[in-house]
């Protein structure tokens, strides 16, 4: 720091007195050794992930030629730090374990570097060899690994602050490929206006991409389990006959990504909810990303049917603060069934019957907690069934409901009938149980 102040003072008092004493002169002024001062720009220490491929990574650094005369040539040398300087500098100081890579895993394109006086700076290239660098790293994996650089020179000052430039080698990974676009939104279509539609999903390498590559894309049906449980769904597959995509996709050297088009053939499905989990299942050089399947989503579902002049009667109701069955059809979201607490209670399961009064084919039903907290929106499980008659019923379906204040809709199998009945098996608050409101689709 005191040098710097020294050079600063003596330009400055030059600037005071003038330039024609000679007695004055920048090279009186300031001592000879500012009269150009070397350093590396950029010096320290870099972290650097390489890429596991044949290609070199090419790293550029800068030696600059600074001074109160830059026009002075200048010679300047690269070379390593010795272990033992890579000891004392870095590894005790810092508690790390650093060792050096051996040259076999990199080159200089120069280690002498020669300014002339219209040279101001210079750049060397450093490329690193990412196989051997993989292969010494795998020797010790508990070291970290450097290629420390020191710049010297014989006649010439030196910045000793910025003289040295460390890279640290944090990894040697594999580009990896996968889809790189959203999670499309969940298509949620009435079977009236249903419509084929098309999904464009855009797959991708997560470095600049110099090669082709190609991509083979398929269905993951095991996905299907696993979303479901996440979600608290029943999606089935999307059979075959109702989608088209390719089966390949290629990443063309220069292009960081491809687009996928899904087409859903969404105006002939059956009412159902249906999941397509795209894939991406091989690829011709790299590795397979984490992000490598994108669920396709859509509900084609009948419309919602009118509840006007539908009844309902339950086998137990908590009578006595109006919390009948009916409740479950009038639209008020504040207002709901509640299976009997005051002056009693009754065992599950509890049973709700309504009288759509005409027969209708149902495709999907909405149940919806109650408008209370959380440890009071309490029914868990109920099974649903179907009915011409009310004597003879056929499950349809069963229904997990989340402990959320919104409608939740579920597939049931498409059935027809003038009768539903509500079963409830299961709650969060055994024996209690209560729905605000229930609604039909189909037609």
């Amino acid at each position: 720091m005191m040098k710097k102040y020294i050079l600063c003072a003596a330009v400055a008092l030059l600037a005071m007195t003038g330039c024609t004493d000679s007695d004055y002169t920048l090279d009186k002024l300031v001592p000879s050794e500012y009269h150009k001062i070397m350093l590396i720009k950029d010096s320290g220490k870099h972290n650097k992930t390489l890429l596991d491929i044949e290609d070199d990574d090419v790293t550029s650094i800068t030696i600059q030629k600074l001074g109160s005369d830059p026009t002075l040539t200048a010679d300047v040398n690269i070379r390593t730090l010795t272990d033992e300087e890579l000891n004392s500098e870095y590894s005790e100081p810092e508690a790390v374990n650093y060792k050096q890579l051996p040259a076999s895993c990199y080159a200089l394109d120069n280690t002498s570097i020669a300014f002339a006086s219209s040279d101001r700076y210079k750049k060397i290239q450093l490329s690193i060899h990412p196989q051997q660098v993989k292969a010494q790293m795998a020797t010790d994996t508990e070291a970290k690994w450097v290629i420390p650089l020191k710049m010297e020179s014989q006649n010439d000052s030196i910045n000793a602050e910025s003289n040295e430039y460390l890279v640290v080698i944090d990894d040697v990974v594999s580009p990896a490929i996968g889809f790189t676009s959203a999670v499309p939104e969940a298509k949620v279509i009435q079977k009236s206006a249903a419509a084929d539609y098309t999904e464009k999903l855009t797959v991708g390498i997560d470095t600049e991409n110099k090669w082709e590559v190609g991509c083979t894309l398929g269905i993951d049906e095991s996905y299907i389990t696993s979303y479901n449980n996440e979600n608290g769904t029943n999606y089935d597959l999307l059979p075959a006959d109702y989608y088209e995509m390719p089966a390949d996709v290629k990443l063309t050297s220069g292009n960081n990504e491809a687009t996928v088009s899904v087409k859903v053939k969404a105006g002939t499905l059956p009412a159902g909810d249906y999941i397509l989990p795209v894939a991406v299942k091989e690829v011709s050089r790299f590795k397979i990303s984490s992000s490598n399947i994108v669920p396709i989503v859509v509900r084609v579902m009948g419309n919602q049917l009118s509840r006007t002049g539908w009844t309902a009667t339950a086998d137990t109701e908590n009578k006595s603060d109006g919390c009948t069955a009916d409740k479950m059809l009038d639209g008020n979201v504040n207002t709901t069934w509640h299976s009997q607490w005051n002056g009693g209670t009754h065992a599950l399961p509890d049973n709700i019957i309504i009288d759509m009064k005409a027969s209708h084919s149902i495709d999907h039903i909405s149940l919806r907690q109650r408008a209370a907290g959380e440890d009071y929106r309490d029914t868990k499980t109920v099974e649903v069934y179907t009915s011409e008659d009310g004597n003879t019923w056929t499950l349809v379906g069963t229904c997990g409901m989340s402990k959320v204040q919104e409608d939740q809709i579920f597939k049931v199998t498409t059935s027809t009938g003038r009768y539903v009945k509500l079963k409830v098996t299961e709650s969060y608050r055994s024996p209690h149980v209560s729905i605000a409101e229930f609604y039909a689709y189909g037609k």
